[in-house]
Order: C-alpha cells, then sequence, then structure tokens
C-alpha cells in the first residue's frame, strides 16, 4: 500500500485530491472479515496503513472514512483519525437494479432521507473544521439500471443532486462510472468511442449555472415536482436555476422582484420524454458531435417563464 501511495502521489502531483485506505469498509463485515467487524477494527487498520504511507511519503494526502450507510463512522473518523484532509462517504439513490422500485419515477421524487444524511456528514464535518465530499454515487448501484441511469431522468436528477449538494455545503461530488455501464457520464474507452450519456448533460447544467455563490431561493411549486436555485456568478448577475421533475405536470413560473425586470438570457435542458437516451440538448445542442457549443435566448418576458 505505501509503494502505491508514493507512486500515485508521484504521478499525480497536484491533482490528487486525496488517497482512502478501504472502499467501503462498513460493509467489511458482510465477506472480507470477521462478521463482528465494525468502525473499531477499521480504525486500527486505517492507523497502520496510514502510518506505512506517511513513513514512505509524508505529504500523501489522505481520506475517509468511504463509507456506505454507517455514516456514525463519520463522525468518529473526523474525531479520531488524524491529519486527513476531507471526509468522504457514499450515496446511491436507489437499487438494486433488478429491484421494480429502482424506476424513473422513485429516482425523481423528493427523498427526505437524503436531506437529513447529507446535512449530518456536513455538519460532521465543520464540527472538525473539515470539508465533505461525497466520493461516490450515482443513480443505481451495481452499475444503474437500463432504461433509467442511461434516461434523460439520470440528467435531470444529477443537476439537481448536484445544485442541492452545493446549496447544504458539500465540498464536491464523484459520479462512478467508466466503460459501458448504466450509470456512466461518459462511455466508452479503449477501442469504443467516447459518449456523452445523458448525466453528463445534468453536469454541464451544474457547470452554466453554479458559477459562483448560492443564495437562498423559495420555490411555491403549486403541487408540481420542481426545485429551483440562485446564485450570483462571478460577475454579481443572479443566476436561477428551475428544474422540473413532474413526469405529468408542467411548471409555469411568476418570478417576483425587481431583479427578474433585467434584460437577461436563458438556456434549457430538455429531451422527448423522461425515457429518452438520445436527443437530449442542453442550450440547443448536443454532444453527438464531440463538442458543444450553447445557444442562449436572448431574454425573456418579464412577467412570466414557462
Amino acid at each position: 500500500a505505501a509503494d502505491e501511495a508514493a507512486y500515485v502521489v508521484k504521478k499525480l502531483g497536484p491533482t490528487l485530491i486525496a488517497l482512502q485506505i478501504g472502499n467501503e469498509p462498513d460493509l467489511f463485515s458482510r465477506d472480507i472479515r470477521k462478521s463482528s467487524y465494525g468502525y473499531t477494527d477499521y480504525l486500527q487498520e486505517w492507523q497502520s496503513f496510514a502510518a506505512a504511507i506517511r513513513r514512505r511519503t509524508p505529504d500523501a494526502p489522505l481520506a475517509g472514512p468511504d463509507i456506505t450507510d454507517e455514516i456514525g463512522w463519520v463522525d468518529q473518523f473526523a474525531r479520531q483519525a488524524t491529519g486527513i484532509r476531507m471526509l468522504t462517504s457514499h450515496y446511491y439513490a436507489e437499487g438494486p437494479p433488478e429491484s421494480p422500485d429502482s424506476d424513473i419515477k422513485h429516482l425523481l421524487q423528493p427523498q427526505p432521507d437524503l436531506m437529513e444524511r447529507m446535512r449530518k456528514l456536513v455538519d460532521a464535518g465543520r464540527s472538525a473544521n473539515l470539508p465533505y465530499r461525497m466520493s461516490e454515487g450515482n443513480s443505481c448501484y451495481n452499475g444503474g439500471k437500463a432504461g433509467v441511469s442511461d434516461s434523460f431522468a439520470s440528467a435531470l436528477w444529477g443537476a439537481d443532486f448536484m445544485l442541492f449538494l452545493a446549496q447544504i455545503g458539500v465540498a464536491g461530488i464523484n459520479f462512478h462510472g467508466g466503460g459501458q455501464g448504466f450509470y456512466t457520464p461518459i462511455a466508452g474507452g479503449g477501442s469504443a468511442p467516447l459518449e456523452a450519456r445523458p448525466l453528463y448533460y445534468g453536469m454541464l447544467f451544474y457547470r452554466e449555472f453554479a458559477s459562483g455563490s448560492l443564495i437562498p431561493c423559495r420555490l411555491d411549486a403549486g403541487g408540481v415536482n420542481a426545485t429551483a436555485y440562485a446564485c450570483f456568478n462571478a460577475r454579481g448577475r443572479l443566476a436561477l436555476a428551475v428544474i422540473n421533475k413532474d413526469l405529468r405536470q408542467d411548471l409555469h413560473l411568476n418570478l417576483l422582484g425587481d431583479v427578474f425586470l433585467r434584460p437577461s438570457r436563458t438556456i434549457a435542458l430538455q429531451a422527448p420524454s423522461a425515457n429518452s437516451r438520445t436527443d437530449i440538448r442542453l442550450g440547443g445542442q448536443s454532444l453527438a458531435s464531440g463538442s458543444w457549443n450553447p445557444v442562449y435566448s436572448p431574454r425573456y418576458r418579464s412577467s412570466a417563464v414557462q
């Protein structure tokens, strides 16, 4: 482990965010450790590995505990692990893929448990003066589900998910992917051509919007499954992101406040339907050609936006 860490630190240099020791250790008791394996066992192993890595590479950036479900481990790790750069854990919105409940409807519906979970993790980081990063996650674990994780619904879910995490103070996110997995943002590699999947459009949507500081925003959706976020960008201009995740209802917006009377522009993330796998566009453009040049509409009517 110390040899591998030294190699990675040297090769990646400043692009390396952190090294983690163990993957989802709160699941070790299922098959790769004794059935009684718990947090204390993990911490002892982690300290042994961390010491070996630091003897070889003193400046190696370490993070953890990279758990999946036992968020109580994060709080304990924050207090007991020394010299770490950040706290981490995983999150998947649904699964397993073979479950009939792992569908588009479930993926797009509000998830109060996610809000509570993420706030606890961010709070644990703040108490320890450490950032919290969601180090692995996606729409459905075990590679995703066909027709869900590779559909336009995943773009809507991904954009909303990233904005929510940013709003509550999460320091970053790593979407799991690679190869031809259903949930990968970019598919391909090797002899296969690279292809942008729907989730990647959601990531682009986030990038276009969140270029500054998020500010409080209230949306009265009137029963529509929709969310809204507001941001002051680097130029001090207000950006508003509205995501309609409702499978049946359109959302009609009345924007209140003098700030919306200024000349503005709009960009839309859209597809024929929530289960579309192709013809997904952001700013009227697709990534099928390998490049993306979004088109912003010059302005909207100040009275309403649909």
